[in-house]
Formats: C-alpha cells, structure tokens, sequence
C-alpha cells in the first residue's frame, strides 16, 4: 500500500456464482455400495463365480452438512494450473504464493472458501441414471478398458457419483489488498471462468467433464470492502457501487466445432434399473437426460478420434500410440509421438481437450425389436424377443480445443509436426462417419460430421 493506505489496514471479500457446463465428479478418494446410496432403487450387481458381487460408487466430496461442495484446494490448484500457460513465475507467485525451504516463502494475495451448492434444476437431470434430488447427484456407469487391447474389458465396469450439468455453486473469497488491487487482480485471477468453455475441476478433464463457468448473464463479482484506521480504532464496512464484471483474457486455446447427426438410430445404454419398471418386459433403456435428449459419453468419441490419429500418425511416419506409456518411461515431452502428445500419456496431459457433447434433441424417441442369436449355430433362439430403446435423428454438437503450452525445458507445444496431424485428423471428419454409442455393429449410431472454423484454423497454422 502507498500514500494514505499505509494508515489503514484493508481487504475486500468477493463472491461470486459458477455453473457447471458439464458433469462433474471431484472425488473424496472412498467408494460406497449403491444400495447404501440409493436404497429405494432397484440395484446392479455383477455375477462371479455363480455369486453376486456388491456394486460400489466413487463418492464425490461433500462439505460438513452432507451437501456436495468445491473443495477451495481444488478450485485454486485448477487456477494456478491454468495460470501456469500465461503468467511469469514471479507474476503466479504474486497471486498464489510460494512455498520454499526454511522460513522463506510467500503467501498469496488471495484466500478462497469452499463452494457451496445453491442447486440443480431438477428437469435436466431427472432422466438421468439414479438420480436422487436430495442428494443433488446421480452414478455414471463406465466400461473399464484393457492395456493390451484398447477395448473394453469384459464384464469390468467402475461407477461413479456425479454432480449435474447446470448445477450451480456460490463461491467466496478474500483479496488481501485495497480496492483498486483487487479489482485489477480479480479480473485476470478469475478471467478463465468467463470463456466459453470454462475452467475444469476433478476427473475427466481432459473429456470435456468438471467445466465450471460463470453462470448464465452473472460474469459479476460482488466485492465488500473493509478497513481498519488504526488512529481511530474504527473498522469500516462499504459495499462499493456497481459490481466487478469478467472478462475473457487473451486469445484462448484454438477451436474447432464438429456438427454430429444421425438419421438412424441412435443408443447409449442406461445400466441403471430402477423399482416399479416391468421387468417383464425385457427392453435395453437408452442413457437419457430426459424423454427428448440422449446422452453420450465423451469417451466413446475420444476413442473413435484417438484410433484414427493413430492411424494417420503410422502412416505420416511419426509413430503409434503408447496410450498406457507410463510416466516413468519417458523423460520429457519431445520422446512421445505426436498423437501422445495431442491426447496424452502418463505425465502428460494431451494438447486436445474436449467439450461435453451438447445435444440438440432428437426428432423421435422409440423402440425397436430384436431377437437373440445362437453363438454356435447362427440360427434364432426361441422366446428371446428383446427392445431396444432408441432415439432417431439426434444432433449432437462437440468442441476439440488446442492448447498451447511450453515445456520446462523451453520447447513449445504443439510442434508443427503435431498441428499437422491434427489438421490431419479434422480434413478427415469432414464428410465422414462416426460411429458412436453402442449396437453400431447393428447399424445404431452412424454419425455425418460436419467440422466448421477448419477454415480458420488453417489461416492460423
């Protein structure tokens, strides 16, 4: 502080609304048996060796009270994270503080609590599988996949506890400095959570997953100012007028929309199976978020799309994919090939991020009947007429996102050889089909994709 601020002692309190833009799941490192999370609904369990075996749910952190909350350890290291791409050292070091042998070290110029849940719109998560309003989330079940293979293990699921897509948290924190200072600061702190995509937090980052923002028309940051003039003994309290309003900063990581529709069916399974449905009735329910929007989770298009870069990387001559190579088996960035680089390894999170699908509806919802075919004969096995439950012309939009960044040893990310690939990957989406969901061996899930901004892009490169 200078001039008449060195009379007084000052710091101001901020707070402010983020909105998740898609699931979330921040675990508190414990599982739970989904009969203990859900006891009114019907539960999964998976058969082994003629048993059954209890399914268990990663559970997401929850405050004191039960409530689910954003822990302030995870919404600072998701900050300084993001920082990290654009501030110098001695900038970051400014706003987080440092932490150094013995008695040095400095403390930052901002404290944040943990984020409280002011709620969830009920309507988009009541078709989801086991959603429970009272406890604000639902369990996503995912197929665990081989090292050897690439594909899915057989019978191997993991479920998870996740937060909604338009749940909203209320965030407060204190800035250790004058007015002025913080609203300076605050709007560069605070300016990833005004882009479009957001700043994600928790598992599944790199899947579009976790991605917090401001909420809808609120980029404002609400401050309250308070002042201690010790030659009075008076402590001051002022709301100052107006409020801070966030701005994006910066370029921002590169973007390229794909436009996904599929004229036939569509289906992504709900493994959920809840009390009061006619079991009778053997019918394949469709992952939906209500009787007019089906879901579809990022992995299975980060697969498709990882596959692909695979191909074209052996066939430009800048190798495979080692997408299991640990972190101990290479020592800096420059020995993983290019599409190790663009979608990640052990130690290296991938240059292409994600967005979660949006859907834009389907025209029609339905079912359609099938029979079940002898393994060994290939003729038709009596009574075994089943339903699929299905959507028909769905429209899905998703966002790739290419960052930049530099390495400690002062390379930087992408190299040309990277962005080639990539260029690559996306020439190759154009016109193309996708095949995503599950029954696409039966015809299900055959996507058209239409890329926009490529044009751009390129001028760019």
């Amino acid at each position: 502080m200078s001039g008449a601020m060195n009379m007084l002692l000052e710091y101001i309190r901020f707070s402010f609304e983020l909105e998740l833009a898609s699931d979330c799941h921040i675990g508190d490192g414990k599982d739970k048996a989904l009969a203990e999370l859900r006891p009114l609904m019907e539960n999964l369990s998976t058969d082994v060796d003629g048993g059954k075996l209890e399914t268990r749910v990663a559970t997401i952190v929850r405050a004191y009270d039960g409530s689910p909350c954003l822990p302030s350890t995870s919404l600072k290291g998701a900050l300084r994270k993001q920082h990290e791409l654009q501030m110098a050292k001695g900038e970051l070091e400014g706003f987080f503080g440092a932490i150094k042998e013995g008695d040095e070290g400095a403390m930052g110029t901002f404290a944040l609590y943990a984020g409280k849940l002011k709620g969830t719109d009920d309507s988009v998560a009541v078709g989801l599988p086991y959603w429970e309003m009272k406890e604000q989330t639902w369990i996503a079940t995912h197929v665990a996949i081989s090292r050897e293979t690439g594909t899915a293990e057989h019978m191997k699921l993991f479920n998870q506890e996740m937060l909604p897509a338009g749940a909203v948290f209320e965030i407060e924190g204190v800035w250790f400095g004058t007015l002025d200072e913080a609203r300076d600061g605050l709007a560069v702190l605070l300016a990833p959570f005004a882009t479009r995509d957001g700043l994600s937090i928790g598992s599944g980052i790199k899947h579009g997953l976790g991605a917090f923002r401001f909420s809808k028309n609120k980029e404002q940051v609400l401050l309250k100012q308070t002042r201690f003039l010790p030659a009075t003994g008076v402590v001051e309290e002022m709301v100052p007028k107006g409020t801070l309003t966030i701005q994006p900063q910066g370029k921002g990581q590169e973007r390229i929309n794909l436009k996904l529709f599929c004229d036939g069916p569509f289906l992504s399974v709900d493994p959920a199976r809840r009390k009061g449905e006619n079991t009778a009735k053997n019918c394949i329910k469709a992952l939906k978020r209500n009787d007019k929007t089906p879901v579809l989770h990022i992995h299975s298009l980060v697969g498709a799309l990882r596959a692909r870069a695979a191909f074209l990387s052996e066939c430009e001559g800048y190798g495979g994919d080692r997408r299991f190579r640990k972190s101990s088996e290479w020592t800096s960035p420059v020995e993983l090939t290019s599409v190790e680089r663009l979608f990640g390894v052990g130690g290296w999170r991938g240059l292409v991020r994600f967005s979660q699908p949006e859907s834009a509806g389907a025209q029609e919802k339905g079912s359609l009947t099938s029979i079940a075919i002898d393994r060994f004969s290939g003729s038709v096995l009596d009574s075994t007429l089943f339903e699929h439950e299905v959507f028909v012309g769905v429209e899905l939009d998703v966002s790739l996102l290419l960052e930049k960044r530099t390495s400690p040893d002062g390379v930087e990310y992408p190299t040309r050889e990277d962005r080639k690939l990539f260029m690559l990957l996306l020439e190759g989406l154009q016109g193309d089909v996708l095949m995503l969901g599950h029954a696409t061996n039966r015809g299900f899930g055959w996507f058209n994709v239409e890329t926009t901004d490529l044009a751009a892009m390129k001028e760019n490169g």
